[in-house]
C-alpha cells in the first residue's frame, strides 16, 4: 500500500510517497512537476504518473494546496451575495474603522468582499441573549430571494446580527432561498463561526460562500480523476491549523483550507522536531513563488484563532502563524 502526499504550490506540484507493504516497506518515491493553474488536478495526475505509481495501489492521499488562498488573493471566485439584518448592510465595508497607516491621508482600503449591489437586508433581529426582538419578515425575505435569483447569484452568505446565540432566523432564511434556488450554495454564520462580534463572523461566512464553488469543483474533479485512474483511496486535505479533514468536509468548510499548503510544512517540522529532540525550531519553506517561515515552541506550531487576510478582513478560523513574503526560488 502506498501512502501519498501531494502539495500544490504556485510554481511546482510536489509528490512524496512511501510504501507500507512488507516486501517494499520504507520505499520512497518523489516527483516534481510544474503546477497547472488552469486545473491543478492535472499536475497531481502528472506527478503520480512521473513517480510511476499504480493508482490502484494507493492507500491514502494527503493533499496540501493553495487553491483557496490563491482564489482569495486573486479574487478568482464567483462573487457571492449577502443577506443580513436591516441596518447592517455595510458592516463588511466599514470594518472596524481603523487606519492601517495612521498618518497616511492617501491610503486606500481594499475593495469590499461583496459589492453593495449584492448585499441585501431583511427585517429581523435577535437580542444579545438570543431572544426575538423582531421576527423574520418572511414576505420581505421572499422579495430579497427573488432579487438574488434575478441577479443570477447562486452562492450566498446569510449573516444576521446576534445569530451566534441562535441561528433560527438564518436557517429559516436558508430554507426560503433553497425553495427558489434549489441548487444554491448557502453559508450561514451560525454554523460557520457562531462567535460574538459581527465583523469576523460576517467575513468568515462570506469567504465560505465565496470558496464553496471553487473548492467544491476542484476537490470533486480531483476525486473523479483519481477514481478514473483506478484509486479507491480516501482523499484528505491539509487544514490551515496543520491537521487534516476529509474531502467531503473540505467541500463544506473551504475556509479551513486557507493556508493549507504551508501548514503541511509546519506539520512536518513538528514531526522532525520530535526526531531531533529540538522543541524550538524555525521552519522555513522556500517555494518557487514565495518564502514562508514559522516558529515551533515545544515542538508545536503557534496557532492564531483570528487572522486578517487583508486589512480589516478578519477570518475566524484556527490557522498556523506563518509569515510569507513573495521571494521564492522560482
Amino acid at each position: 500500500m502506498i501512502h501519498l502526499g501531494i502539495d500544490i504550490g504556485g510554481t511546482f506540484t510536489d509528490l512524496f510517497a512511501w510504501d507500507s507493504d512488507a516486501n517494499t516497506l520504507g520505499r520512497v518515491r518523489e516527483a516534481k512537476v510544474l503546477t497547472t493553474p488552469e486545473d491543478p488536478s492535472i499536475g497531481v495526475m502528472q506527478a503520480i504518473q512521473r513517480a510511476a505509481i499504480d493508482a490502484a495501489a494507493i492507500g491514502t492521499v494527503i493533499h496540501g494546496t493553495t487553491i483557496a488562498t490563491n482564489a482569495l488573493i486573486e479574487r478568482r471566485y464567483p462573487e457571492p451575495g449577502l443577506v443580513t439584518t436591516r441596518g447592517f448592510r455595510d458592516v463588511l465595508e466599514i470594518g472596524r474603522q481603523r487606519r492601517r497607516h495612521l498618518y497616511d491621508p492617501y491610503q486606500v482600503k481594499p475593495p469590499p468582499l461583496i459589492r453593495r449591489s449584492r448585499r441585501f437586508t431583511v427585517a429581523e433581529k435577535l437580542g444579545a441573549d438570543g431572544s426575538t426582538v423582531i421576527p423574520l419578515d418572511r414576505d420581505e425575505a421572499r422579495r430579497v430571494v427573488d432579487q438574488i435569483a434575478e441577479q443570477g447569484i447562486s452562492n450566498i452568505a446569510v449573516a444576521f446580527i446576534n445569530s451566534y446565540q441562535d441561528g433560527r432566523h438564518e436557517r429559516e432564511m436558508r430554507e426560503l432561498i433553497l425553495e427558489v434556488i434549489p441548487d444554491a450554495q448557502v453559508a450561514i454564520s451560525s454554523e460557520t463561526r457562531p462567535k460574538v462580534r459581527e465583523l469576523g463572523r460576517f467575513v468568515t461566512t462570506t469567504l465560505r460562500a465565496a470558496l464553496l464553488p471553487v473548492v467544491g469543483d476542484y476537490v470533486t474533479r480531483l476525486e473523479r480523476k483519481l477514481a478514473e485512474a483506478g484509486s479507491t483511496a480516501p482523499l484528505f486535505i491539509v487544514k490551515s491549523n496543520g491537521g487534516m479533514m476529509s474531502a467531503d468536509t473540505a467541500k463544506q468548510r473551504p475556509e479551513e483550507m486557507i493556508g493549507s499548503g504551508p501548514a503541511g510544512g509546519v506539520a512536518a517540522g513538528s514531526y522532525l522536531s520530535t526526531l531531533l529532540d529540538s522543541p524550538s525550531l524555525i521552519v522555513t519553506d522556500v517555494g518557487g513563488t514565495s518564502f514562508e517561515a514559522s516558529l515551533l515552541e515545544d515542538g508545536v506550531g503557534l496557532v492564531a484563532d483570528e487572522v486578517e487576510i487583508e486589512w480589516e478582513r478578519p477570518v475566524i478560523t484556527p490557522m498556523l502563524d506563518i509569515r510569507s513574503i513573495g521571494a521564492g526560488g522560482g
